[in-house]
């Protein structure tokens, strides 16, 4: 894995799994979220929204795997401790049907020790809580400039 970078406004780290270019949103992109906590969400949700990007939010891995299942998304920001389904178990799901959607993975307990997960967080990186929403803001904009671009493929 990748070292640690220090996020200095929070005090947390972030592994990063593909490069890192800073730049502006991409207009509109279209981001679901999964978070299972409300406060943490809204505040998720509301920043990502003054940034210029359009958010869907579900409360658990079920949830959002129905989203994803009939919308189309350029990024999934998920929490791994969810109801339901946990975010890696989601993502392990999603990676077989859609492996270039970019994944951002956001939890106080990182599973740095989960066979494949580099791979399954290829395009993607993973975000330990706590963070500062301007370290998520940049975090989603590297993941989204550097990723792969995608075709919207209707379901």
């Amino acid at each position: 894995m990748n070292p640690p970078i220090n996020d200095s406004d929070s005090g947390s780290d972030s592994y990063p799994l593909v490069g890192s270019p800073s730049g502006s949103p991409i207009n509109g992109a279209h981001i679901l979220l999964i978070e299972d906590d409300p406060i943490i969400q809204g505040l998720i949700a509301m920043s990502l929204q003054k940034a210029g990007y359009q958010v869907k939010c579900a409360g658990d891995g079920e949830e959002g795997w129905s989203y994803l299942c009939d919308e189309h998304f350029d990024l999934l920001i998920t929490d791994n401790n969810l109801p339901s389904l946990t975010g890696l178990a989601l993502i392990r799901r999603l990676r077989t049907g859609d492996p270039q959607i970019p994944i951002l993975l956001i939890s106080g307990q990182i599973p740095w020790h989960a066979p494949g997960l580099e791979i399954l967080l290829t395009p993607g990186m993973a975000l330990e809580k706590p963070f500062s929403m301007a370290r998520l803001v940049d975090s989603v904009r590297n993941v989204m400039h550097s990723a792969p671009v995608r075709a919207d493929v209707s379901h």
